[in-house]
């Protein structure tokens, strides 16, 4: 998620290394592409969202993982399949989180919503 292995990133504004900046996320948004929305801070291996930001992802797959760590203290996130909320998860340590679990795979929206500035992010994965 941070700059250095950034792809298909599908933000209208190119992401500013190693400091804060504001994106916005496209309407439509294409198979396997991405797009941060709100404040991020955005380093070399990782991506930090701040309060409030969100991640919207069109994924086709079963399973989505993402390896993330706290700075500290716990961080929450809200994970949305669908415009539906699917779960909350807590990053209290640094490992690879489920965050969507299909019973068949599919094409689908997925959006996590940042409830604090404690999480960094750092690679998808798919099952």
């Amino acid at each position: 998620m941070g700059y250095g292995r950034i792809d298909n990133f599908a933000s209208k504004e190119k992401i500013t290394p190693d400091s804060f900046a504001t994106y916005t996320a496209p309407t439509t948004i294409k198979t396997n592409q991405f797009a941060y929305k709100g404040d991020w801070n955005v380093m070399s291996e990782y991506a930090n969202p701040q309060k409030g930001a969100s991640l919207i992802f069109n994924f086709e797959s079963k399973q989505v993982f993402l390896v993330m760590r706290t700075k500290g203290t716990p961080a929450k996130v809200k994970v949305y399949i669908d415009d539906e909320l699917d779960s909350v998860i807590t990053v209290d340590a640094d490992k690879l989180y489920e965050l969507i679990n299909l019973s068949v795979a599919g094409r689908h929206t997925l959006r996590l919503e940042f409830e604090d500035s404690n999480a960094e992010l750092f690679a998808f994965t798919f099952g």
